[in-house]
């Protein structure tokens, strides 16, 4: 088995270092699906993934780039292209997944004594691993030293501690060094909130990420923005949130701060888009609300 493992790690070094990648870019992605495709008129496939030992004992490693260009393969097999859906399911699956599969050869049943022994301590680790997520569950998060917060906040959605995942995640955010995790860990809370009725606690959690001239300040103005307008109904505070986001956005881009320009850019596309809609839909609410009070009078 170790001569197995060790010639699958010279395989993969430094060799196919892209496809050896377990999160894809989406570049990777494509170039996934086109190997893939490109396979269906190969004799063989898959060969830079497998190599065989001189005792008979052979080892394949399945990464999340090998196991998409087997979809599209088999997809192209039956004479379509891989759908979105497919290639996002595969995805998701194969997320920060590397599978071995190792076949061993020999003439005694001892060559798996170290297999059995490494299996052993896997359901060990796991048990151990179990035990504590129990013991985070039941209160320990709060005095772990090392946590991911959204994991752990998921994790108690899952057991039912819903109050628990709250506090998690809004304690989190405000020690968050990083104002796109810190937006991330807000987007987990407000969701929690807003799903609980409490629409003014939301508003206050991203009105705490709208304070510096960054692109994370303006999604922060957003997410004020969609709250407005689709909870509470108020088109011109949503409207006065989304303009203030552009505001946010100009004072980044003059003092350079915020990001790179493509992602000032992205932000400042996503902004004005809902600051023109907010534009033509309040107007059209001050129509409306005009004739009404003239067919009144």
């Amino acid at each position: 088995m170790r001569r197995a493992v060790c010639l699958l790690g010279l395989l993969l070094w430094p060799a196919a270092a892209s496809g050896a990648s377990l999160a894809l870019t989406e570049g990777q992605r494509q170039e996934a699906i086109r190997a893939g495709e490109r396979s269906v008129t190969a004799e063989a496939f898959g060969a830079e993934w497998s190599v065989a030992g001189p005792a008979g004992e052979r080892a394949v490693v399945l990464t999340p780039f090998h196991r998409l260009a087997i979809a599209a393969r088999h997809a192209r097999f039956g004479g379509k292209a891989l759908k979105p859906g497919d290639r996002d399911k595969v995805l998701r699956e194969a997320r920060d997944r590397l599978v071995f599969w190792v076949s061993l050869r020999g003439g005694s049943p001892d060559i798996l004594a170290e297999v059995l022994d490494h299996n052993f301590q896997d359901v060990v680790s796991l048990a151990l691993l179990e035990a504590e997520l129990c013991r985070l569950r039941g209160g320990g998060w709060r005095e772990a030293r090392v946590l991911d917060p959204r994991g752990m906040a998921l994790d108690l959605l899952r057991a039912g501690a819903v109050d628990d995942a709250l506090e998690l995640v809004e304690s989190a955010q405000h020690l968050a060094a990083d104002p796109a995790e810190a937006n991330a860990l807000r987007r987990v809370a407000s969701r929690l909130l807003l799903a609980t009725g409490r629409v003014d606690r939301a508003e206050e959690l991203w009105a705490h990420g709208t304070r510096r001239a960054s692109a994370d300040a303006a999604n922060a103005w957003i997410e004020v923005a969609r709250i407005r307008e689709r909870h509470r109904g108020d088109l011109p505070g949503a409207l006065e949130a989304a303009a203030a986001a552009s505001r946010v956005l100009d004072i980044a881009f003059a003092l350079g701060r915020g990001g790179d320009i493509g992602e000032l850019g992205r932000v400042r596309l996503r902004v004005e888009s809902r600051v023109r809609r907010l534009r033509r839909w309040t107007a059209a609410a001050e129509r409306r609300a005009a004739r009404d009070e003239r067919a009144v009078a």
